[in-house]
């Protein structure tokens, strides 16, 4: 049989130290597809603390796809992000529409 032996000097003092407590909170997971008439989905998702934070990055991506590529809205009449969260349910939408007339 081995004998087995251990060095216990790193333990010297150990006692006297406090233990360190770190918490890892898990934040939610939410994905952001948009959609122009055609869907093109998040595969990745983004961590967000709370669904506050994600309304705001859709409407981020809203203005962003406005402000980027604005003859998508001229051709498809509507913009849109939805935001499905890690379960892929969808909790939230954000949309711009135009309805413009030529004379």
């Amino acid at each position: 049989m081995k004998k087995l032996s251990y060095d216990w000097t790193n333990l010297q003092g150990a006692a006297e130290r406090k233990p360190r407590r770190t918490r890892f909170i898990a934040m939610p997971k939410y994905y952001f597809h948009t959609e122009d008439g055609r869907r093109y989905p998040d595969e990745d998702g983004t961590d967000l603390p709370d669904l506050e934070a994600a309304r705001l990055k859709a409407t981020r991506i809203l203005a962003e796809l406005l402000k980027e590529q604005p003859r998508e809205l001229l051709e498809t009449g509507r913009l849109r992000v939805e935001v499905t969260d890690e379960h892929r349910r969808r909790v939230l939408a954000v949309a711009a529409s135009l309805n413009s007339e030529v004379a």
